[in-house]
Formats: C-alpha cells, structure tokens, sequence
C-alpha cells in the first residue's frame, strides 16, 4: 500500500470502530514497498469455492471434511463457500480439482488491477468503500451468503466476493513486508520459499461477513496459522496456463533512441476477463492475461 492508503486505512478503522487497539498503522503497512511486479498469464476461479463443490472431493475420499460441519452437512448452504478448512484442507482441494492455491500477486491482481486504467483499485469495485455492497459487518448478513448474492463485490476483471463474504487462503508464507525476506522476486512472486517467522504464518486476503470497511480493501493481508479454520475463511483456487511465460521486460532505450509509439508502460495492461455468459476452463474461472501490477497495499 502507498502511505496514503495506510493514512486512509488508520482513518477508516478510527471511525468504524472504538476499539483504537484495531487502528494502530502498522497493522496496515505490511503490505510496503509499492512493487511492480510480472505476472504469467493465469486462471483463477470467479467465485470463492462452495460447500457442495468442497462435498465433491470430500465424497471421492481426498479431502477432510470442515472441522465444524454445521454448514457444510445444511443443503441450504450448498452455495454458499465452504469455511472451517485450514490451510491444507484448502490446498488439497485445489489439487483434486487439477488446480492450485492462489499465489498473494495473483489474488491481489484479481482483487485490485482495472485494465481499462492500467491502475490499482483501493477496493474491488473502486476506491470509494460502499455499504452494501459487500457482504461485509456493514451489510448485516450475520454471516456467510450465497457466493453470487453480493453481485456488486465484483473486481474489474469479473471476480466476484473479493470484497467480502469471507477471508480467502493464498499460498505465500506471510513475511510483515514485501522487502526483506530472501529471494523476493519481482516475476511471478510466491512470497518466502519457508517460513521465515518463529510462528508459522500463511497469507489469507480479503474481507469477511465480520470485517470493518477497512479490511475490504484489496491489497488488506491476514497472517494466519495454516491450521486455522474459522466461519470467515474460505478460498478460491488458481491454474497455470501452460506455456506461458511472463512477459519480458527490455532493458530501458535511451529516450532519444526510442521511437515515440514505445512510450508508456512495456507490458501493457492485461485485458480483462470474459462476461459470465462466455465462461472459459469449464466455467469456474477468469483468465487473466500476462503483465504488471502493483502489490503490496493492505
């Protein structure tokens, strides 16, 4: 995030909550520098993974059932996503479905990049916070919902529930800053190869049915033990196109070498994801073309 969407951020929670222990800004700059990154075109699924899609691999015997079923055994929350999953529960069943778990650059790309102005939206839909208009504390749902019901958390590539409805698992070891851990790569990052922390931490993004504004925010990060399993965090799974390969970077022409139509960003901005009515990878998920974006904003 940029100091001025910390600022925002330590704003926001001041006026959301009374509880000034939330609002402390170095909750929400972990998400600092501001990189530019590269990023190999990808699939990732449009909804958050549901509780009858989760029951398909429970019945095949690969995964685990919830460690609180409730939810998951009522044919009434079949639609709705599938929570009480830990880290690998998750990650099993991206697996299962010839899939794989979200990296944080893709889920951040998917939640914040608007391809028609080449920038980062603060929140899915835009930088302003609307209530309502995720299934956030503000909409009063009291918990989970159906994963198509908030049809306005909807990100400018096509991913819906970004904003809300519940936390979302990524794959990346959670380092407190996107700087310092060894190895960090600015092409197809995945964060930490281990865990550099004394506690073990994944990465879990996005807002929930219990969260404050503030947390909706699409580069927001969750540090989260990998066994955690909670009714506010779910996931989503992500593919590799195969044979695709990030975009290459030249190294930088002299200004008055470079003809004039090459000015302007090398990638390009990615085009955004097909309507729903033209799905694609068997109707699960957007693709997303190659090139950059901004991560790192809480």
């Amino acid at each position: 995030v940029t100091d001025e969407e910390a600022d925002q951020a330590v704003l926001s929670c001041i006026a959301d909550t009374d509880d000034d222990t939330l609002c402390f800004r170095e909750f929400f700059i972990d998400a600092q520098p501001v990189q530019e990154i590269t990023l190999s075109a990808f699939f990732i699924d449009v909804n958050e993974v549901t509780n009858a899609a989760y029951a398909e691999c429970v019945a095949s015997e690969v995964c685990t059932p919830p460690s609180n079923v409730d939810f998951f055994n009522d044919a009434q929350f079949a639609d709705h996503p599938v929570v009480y999953v830990s880290y690998q529960q998750a990650n099993q069943y991206c697996l299962f479905a010839g899939k794989r778990m979200v990296t944080e650059a893709e889920w951040e790309k998917a939640a914040r990049w608007d391809p028609i102005t080449g920038e980062s939206r603060v929140y899915p839909w835009g930088d302003i916070y609307e209530p309502g208009r995720a299934n956030t504390l503000s909409a009063g749902q009291g918990g989970t919902a159906p994963v198509s019901a908030f049809m306005n958390d909807r990100s400018a590539l096509g991913l819906q529930g970004l904003g809300g409805n519940v936390r979302e698992w990524v794959s990346d070891w959670y380092f407190p800053n996107y700087d310092d851990f060894p190895g960090a790569s600015l092409v197809n990052p995945t964060g930490p190869a281990t865990q550099p922390l004394t506690e073990p931490f994944r990465v879990a993004r996005g807002g929930s049915w219990q969260d404050f504004a503030f947390y909706s925010r699409g580069g927001h990060r969750w540090d989260m033990p990998p066994a955690s399993s909670t009714p506010w965090l779910g996931f989503r799974c992500a593919q590799t196109v195969e044979g695709a390969e990030p975009p290459v970077v030249p190294t930088e022409v002299p200004a008055e070498e470079a003809p004039a139509e090459e000015e302007g960003p090398v990638d390009g901005p990615p085009t955004a994801a097909p309507p729903e009515e033209t799905p694609t990878n068997g109707g699960d998920d957007a693709p997303t073309d190659e090139g950059g974006g901004d991560e790192g904003t809480p």
